[in-house]
């Protein structure tokens, strides 16, 4: 039955389910049915969409607008064939999907599915009525939202673009909203629909909003019940205020008096207040629906109540009310009929599918068996037919014998093979006959074949199946590649990651072909394509054993059954994280029989993902590391020459080398200088610094004060040459300038000396021991 573009939300209310209602995944399968895999061999069709129109071209903001689609599939369309449409820019909250019906009988001519990309897209897929139907055209629309954001009274181009590159444009000037707007003296209410907008989630598909006049108020009830099939949701229940104006509030929000709040699915009130002057107060909730709506579109209209007191207790009563109409898209299609007939011949023995042997060699049978076979014919049109008649032609081989129809249960005769029909769509009749024994190496191949004639259209129809058999010998080959220095099988690597050498090692592979078929082999030819990373090179192969060339890539042969040679070749050293992928082949002709066999094998192999690493040691001239505030080395005159050394430990050269050295505490680092692999000096090398390299660096430590602490960090980053991954390491070290008297304390003053005076100053030595003391105690803190 077809729906209509809008009803209503009806009973029975629900409560929020622990369970999110519908996967976006499964959007299909809710809309149509079931979700159908595609064909293997579905087609991406052009030239099917020939006109695409928005209306109206004037709409107001907040509003829908409506475009529409006209479209024609060419002939022998198949079930799978695909087109599909990027909407414009500009639309908005879409549907989800639909479907064209034929309007004479409601049968699905097409499914819809929009994307939720930015912009959407609308793909039709084409069901079995092309198959059945030629001149297949129709219309789809969608009406939908639209970007609330576009400047009223500006035109702007809605473009859209078929997937074969043809372009559609409309111009469209949006006029000014139609939202809430008026006296803010008056509430007043709006929503918004969630982005699914409740087609296949029901959670939270609304958020409605009430907005009180403004201020001062010294008490105001609002009161909303949504009606039926809509739940308020109170966890999501939202209480605002800010400043009024005329389509919401704005400014700085904050929270109001709440003097009263009640909720429940299917009504909530607050009371708030008081409301100073300008201000005003904004509930708002989510509304949970008892059910997805599916694809159609849906109003949902809500009315609220606010009661406002003013501060000279005169009450005002508003009624705002909204309706919010959810997107939708449908459309239609249809075609002529047409007729149509189906065979197919199988082995009786082995079954209508297993026995269906279309392509040689076919069914494989001992010298001097015969083969029984049944043909089943099937209307699989849309129209009765007439005149019905089988025949099966020899291809090769004997002719098939005995060849009779039964029609009986469809009203015809018991045996022959014509009938006058009439022939009902969808029923189905079986045919027999017998392939005769065959010498030994003997190929039978034939056409059965069915025409029929429509009944109303004299359209005429025909269908053929071939059959094929065959008595041995049946050539076969076989083609198995391997590394050759881990031996087969354990070299046989034909998955990812394959065969894991390191860089710039190549690979010696064997290939070793085997007749293991039943027939001697001519026109022997084997080959390797590459599908990832270096060529193999030197590939050659050694047929002198079997009395061929003792190098070469073909052979006239004959190769004889159970017979092996072997070819090999290199896979050339590849840099780190090469991977080389190959596909080995071989192909040969049957001597007597004539038959082409063939073979492949794939073979991979891969070098060390990149793992770059770098590390930089220091330490000073005397050997010191010092990298702890416990090794910190003792400097008598706060200097000494540093010393580092920088090595490269990863799997990967690297480039853009930097060397730095940063004082966290005390002295200074000087005169810092390396000597790189290449014999360039500086603190900064392009590289490549090898795997394994190293270079030194040096440097001048000092300035350090008298009884003072020293740490710096030495640090080196580079980059790997493959990966592009940056590696740092650094290294600190310490050290320490002991007080000039030794005692272990900083002293200060201009040249690190502190001058005493005569007897007279032994109290100021011994305040200035407490003094000295409190500075050591404090710097420790």
């Amino acid at each position: 039955m077809k729906r209509g573009p809008v009803r209503p939300i009806l009973p029975p209310r629900r409560r929020r389910s622990a369970i999110i209602g519908l996967a976006a995944a499964a959007v299909g399968a809710l809309l149509f049915g079931g979700a159908t895999a595609l064909p293997a061999n579905a087609a991406e069709l052009s030239g099917v969409i020939r006109d695409v129109d928005v209306s109206p071209t004037d709409p107001r903001l907040g509003t829908q607008v409506q475009t529409d689609i006209d479209w024609c599939v060419p002939n022998g369309t198949r079930a799978g064939d695909t087109f599909s449409l990027t909407l414009s820019e500009y639309l908005r909250t879409l549907p989800p999907g639909f479907s064209l019906n034929d309007p004479a009988n409601d049968e699905v001519v097409a499914t819809a599915v929009i994307s939720t990309t930015d912009p959407a897209v609308v793909t039709f897929t084409m069901t079995e009525y092309a198959e059945t139907h030629s001149n297949v055209c129709g219309t789809a629309f969608i009406r939908s939202g639209f970007d609330n954001g576009l400047t009223p009274g500006v035109t702007v181009p809605f473009e859209s673009v078929a997937n074969d590159g043809t372009e559609f444009s409309t111009d469209v000037t949006p006029r000014g909203g139609d939202g809430p707007v008026g006296d803010v003296d008056e509430a007043f209410k709006f929503g918004r629909l969630s982005p699914d907008q409740g087609h296949t989630d029901p959670d939270d598909a609304i958020q409605w909003y009430v907005v009180t006049p403004v201020g001062p108020l010294s008490r105001v009830v609002i009161s909303d019940n949504p009606g039926a099939g809509m739940n308020i949701d109170c966890a999501t229940v939202d209480l605002l205020q800010g400043t009024r104006n005329a389509t919401n509030i704005g400014g700085t929000f904050t929270r109001p008096v709440v003097i009263a709040r009640t909720c429940t699915a299917d009504a909530v009130s607050v009371t708030v207040g008081p409301i100073p002057a300008g201000q005003a107060v904004r509930l708002g909730f989510k509304i949970d629906l008892d059910e997805a709506t599916g694809p159609e579109s849906h109003e949902f209209a809500n009315t609220a109540n606010v009661v406002s007191t003013a501060p000279n207790g005169s009450v005002r009563t508003d009624t705002p009310s909204r309706t919010l109409v959810s997107s939708t898209g449908g459309g239609g299609g249809e075609g002529d009929n047409e007729p149509s007939i189906d065979i197919e011949k199988w082995a009786t023995a082995d079954g209508a599918v297993p026995g269906d042997f279309d392509t040689e060699p076919g069914k494989r049978v001992e010298a001097g068996t015969p083969i029984p076979v049944t043909m089943t014919i099937r209307n699989d049109g849309d129209e009765p037919l007439t005149d019905i008649a089988v025949t099966d032609s020899t291809l090769s081989g004997p002719d098939l014998i005995g060849l009779t129809c039964d029609f009986s249960a469809l009203g015809g005769p018991a045996t022959g093979t014509t009938w006058a029909g009439p022939f009902a769509i969808g029923a189905a009749f079986e045919c027999t006959g017998t392939v005769p024994a065959m010498d030994s190496g003997t190929l039978h191949a034939d056409s059965a074949t069915v025409v029929g004639t429509g009944q109303a259209s004299g359209t005429g129809v025909t269908d053929d199946d071939p059959f094929t058999s065959t008595t041995p010998p049946v050539p076969a080959i076989d083609i198995e590649k391997w590394a050759t220095a881990d031996g087969y099988p354990a070299g046989d690597a034909d998955d990812l990651p394959g065969t894991a050498v390191d860089i710039d090692t190549p690979v010696d592979v064997t290939f070793t072909i085997t007749n293991d078929g039943d027939e001697a082999l001519a026109d022997v030819s084997v080959g390797d394509t590459t599908i990832t990373g270096p060529d193999i090179t030197d590939l050659t192969c050694d047929f002198s054993p079997l009395g061929g060339p003792a190098t070469g890539t073909t052979w006239d042969g004959p190769f004889g059954v159970g017979d092996t040679f072997e070819c090999t070749g290199v896979v050339p050293g590849m840099p780190i994280g090469g991977v080389h992928s190959d596909v080995a082949d071989v192909v040969g002709v049957g001597v007597e029989s004539g038959i082409e066999v063939d073979d492949e094998d794939p073979f991979h192999v891969t070098t060390p993902t990149p793992k770059p690493s770098i590390v930089i040691v220091k330490g000073d001239a005397d050997g010191n590391a010092a990298d702890t505030v416990g090794d910190a080395v003792t400097l008598d005159d706060g200097t000494t020459a540093l010393e580092f050394t920088v090595t490269n430990p990863g799997n990967e050269p690297l480039i853009d080398v930097v060397v730095s050295d940063r004082v966290i505490e005390g002295g200074r680092v000087t005169g810092l200088s390396c000597v790189f692999p290449d014999g360039s000096t500086g603190t900064t090398w392009d590289g490549p610094f090898a795997i394994g390299d190293a270079f030194d660096c040096t440097a001048t430590l000092s300035g350090v004060a008298v009884g003072s602490d020293h740490h710096d960090v030495a640090t080196v980053s580079g980059i790997g040459i493959v990966s592009g991954i940056t590696v740092i390491d650094d290294d600190p070290y310490f050290a320490k300038r002991p007080p000039a008297d030794g005692s272990g304390l900083a002293i200060t003053g201009a040249d690190g000396a502190v001058t005493l005076g005569g007897l007279a100053g032994g109290l100021l030595l011994v305040g200035a021991a407490v003094y000295l003391v409190g500075r050591r105690r404090s710097s420790t803190v």
